[in-house]
């Protein structure tokens, strides 16, 4: 029987000490991310005592390296750094006056003999009426946690007042063992928790902060303090205290951390069609997918709080243009992204504060999704669009950030008109010659509209309602639904759209000796049967998409360039 009495702190110390220890000495990666930058403030420890006090580094050099601490602020009052209260820190801070996450974070830089530690609301001036120092320090975020050695993550906390060390109970740290007899013999196993590390870390309260979500994926290593046990990440490998040598497979969990210095190319970005940067365009997607998920207290540091991970991307993509969350060489696959109708619902575009292009994701709340999760890039065939040029404009006014800017396509833009259910939901959309159907099952398209339906009739009934198409593959037509809004050149997106090629269905059984028979079953689609195909499985192919991109293929309509704000 396992005793349920608590784990000490010295033993979660010393479980730290371990994993540290390890990392540093016998990881080759860890070992190489390394790093001698210095934030421009820094609370120095010393090896014990009740005081700490805050530095200056380049006054006072650091003579070794630092560590992070990652939480969600407290109500709890302490005195935080600010003008008046500058002078105070450098002289002394009262470890025992600051919250209890703080505190067990100086004790485990100490035990680890890390002498210091950067904790934002200590190191950023704080002044209500002043926030130039926040905005500047803020930029460097991503220096802040790619260059420390260690960051301490509060993962399993709803604010800073909950304690790090010790708590919970031994019983935790071990597997479950049952034992399954027959009637001749009995075996032990033990019993694993598919979803542990999604509950102890993925899932935490903590990590579902954006600001946070930067400060993981920069780190190199990072102890999470879970709900009921540590747990490891770094370059090499993860861990937790029920597994401390690594995760066995049998979670499906990799073996080491994403990271911010890991090049996703070697190669410089194209401009070309030819379906440039798929990899990077796919792992962007995904992180920003990821991202959108996370919460903030201030929608407007939706982009500054991911400054950090931009700036990492950019010292491998000095080629490339970065504005507003994207990216010039792979706009072409970000252009599609959409949201779905609740979150169109709960986050109504015209109620959001503006703080990015109506072309960038970034301009929005809630979940966002792209074209990745069909598995796109490797299946693109064709593309109907070129980007020219990505550029924006920074502003910060008063802490916010502000991304104004546009993007130059030459593309087709096509009159697009939307046919609405009773509901006011759409029910299908016409292109001229061509119409799409939203609720066939089989041959679905799809239309994601950001704009209330009042609009959208409002520009369709005076002919500023459009359809630029951006690329298909062999299931489905990616396009993205502009509005003219400045003139015959200038747009505003408000929409993608999705049409679709091919579906799967379940055919009526019917003999036959060639499994790439075409076989007539609607007016407006055709059943064809693959060379690999069960008999009991058919493609289902639009007629009006097929003959849609035949259209665009040979009759090649008049592209210009189109510029979208």
């Amino acid at each position: 029987m396992v005793s349920r009495r608590s784990r000490s702190s010295s033993a979660d110390l010393g479980l730290i000490r371990e994993w540290f220890d390890k990392c540093t000495k016998h990881h080759k990666r860890c070992k190489e991310n390394m790093h001698s930058w210095f934030p421009t403030r820094l609370l120095s420890l010393g090896p014990k005592g009740r005081y700490i006090r805050l530095i200056i580094t380049k006054d006072n050099p650091p003579n070794g390296p630092y560590m992070t601490l990652s939480h969600r602020w407290t109500e709890e009052r302490y005195t935080k750094l600010q003008s008046s209260t500058a002078m105070q820190l450098q002289q002394a801070i009262d470890v025992v006056r600051l919250p209890k996450t703080f505190q067990d974070a100086v004790r485990v830089c100490r035990h680890l003999n890390i002498h210091y530690l950067w904790i934002d609301s200590l190191c950023i001036k704080q002044d209500e009426n002043d926030l130039s120092d926040w905005v500047e320090e803020s930029q460097r975020m991503g220096q802040v946690y790619s260059s420390a050695c260690l960051n301490v993550s509060a993962t399993r906390s709803f604010d800073g007042s909950g304690r790090l060390l010790g708590g919970s109970s031994w019983a935790s740290k071990v597997p479950t063992q049952i034992e399954v007899g027959t009637d001749d013999s009995s075996q032990k196993y033990y019993v694993i928790d598919g979803d542990l590390w999604d509950d102890e870390i993925e899932s935490a309260p903590l990590l579902r902060r954006a600001w946070v979500y930067q400060e993981r994926y920069l780190a190199h290593r990072i102890i999470h303090f879970g709900e009921s046990q540590l747990g490891w990440e770094c370059l090499e490998s993860r861990m937790l205290e029920m597994f401390p040598k690594g995760l066995p497979p049998s979670l499906g969990i990799s073996d080491a951390k994403l990271s911010g210095y890991t090049p996703v190319t070697t190669t410089s970005p194209s401009s070309s069609t030819s379906f440039p940067d798929t990899q990077f365009a796919e792992e962007w997607q995904r992180l920003m997918c990821q991202y959108s998920k996370c919460e903030l207290t201030y929608p407007s540091d939706k982009l500054i709080a991911l400054d950090g991970i931009a700036k990492i991307k950019m010292m491998d993509r000095q080629d490339d243009t970065y504005v507003a969350g994207m990216w010039k060489s792979t706009a072409l696959y970000d252009l599609p992204w959409w949201r779905w109708d609740d979150d169109r619902t709960q986050f109504p575009i015209h109620t959001t504060s503006f703080r990015a292009p109506s072309w960038s994701w970034a301009s929005v709340d809630g979940d966002i999704h792209f074209p990745l999760r069909f598995g796109v890039f490797s299946k693109v065939q064709e593309s109907y669009a070129d980007v020219k040029t990505l550029v924006g404009h920074t502003t910060d006014q008063n802490g916010n950030t502000a991304v104004s800017g546009e993007i130059q396509i030459e593309g087709i833009c096509l009159p697009l008109r939307v046919q609405w259910q009773e509901n006011e939901e759409p029910k299908s959309f016409t292109i001229p010659g061509f119409r799409f159907s939203t609720h066939k099952w089989t041959l679905k398209s799809s239309i994601y509209l950001e704009a209330p339906a009042e609009v959208v009739g409002s520009f369709s009934d005076s002919g500023k309602l459009l359809l630029l198409p951006l690329f298909v593959t062999r299931h489905t037509l990616f396009g993205i639904v502009l509005a003219t809004t400045h003139g015959i050149s200038a747009h505003q997106r408000i929409g993608a759209i999705e049409i679709a090629i091919m579906g799967l269905t379940i055919p009526t059984p019917v003999h036959r000796k060639d499994k790439r028979l075409f076989i007539e079953t609607k007016p407006q689609a055709s059943t064809a049967f693959r060379e690999d195909a069960q008999d009991t499985e058919a493609q289902i192919w639009s007629r009006a998409a097929l003959k849609f991109i035949h259209y665009l293929r040979e009759q090649r309509p008049h592209s210009r360039l189109i510029t979208i704000l």
